[in-house]
């Protein structure tokens, strides 16, 4: 079974807590179709690579833009810890 979503639709009226509301917003929500479920990026990193291992499926990134990653959060780390800037180094293969 498919959970419909919900959606506002028009119009949208514009706020005074002086005034009340004539419009009821309960009724102006209707139901949509729902999207494929969300996959965050990571998930969708790690199913790539478990691909590229298992099935030999070409490798989407290659290793240099892995381990800029690595760099990268290991200066946030650093910043962090440091109160300070981290200056990264360009990396070479």
């Amino acid at each position: 079974m498919v959970a419909a979503a919900l959606s506002p639709a028009a119009p949208k009226p514009a706020w005074n807590v002086e005034v009340p509301q004539a419009m009821n917003f309960d009724e102006q929500w209707q139901e949509v179709p729902d999207i494929e479920p969300f996959k965050n990026s990571y998930r969708w990193g790690w199913e790539y690579f478990l691909r590229h291992v298992a099935q030999d499926d070409p490798l989407m990134s290659p290793l240099i833009e892995g381990a800029r990653d690595v760099q990268l959060t290991e200066a946030c780390y650093r910043s962090d810890r440091e109160r300070r800037w981290i200056d990264l180094t360009p990396l070479t293969v």
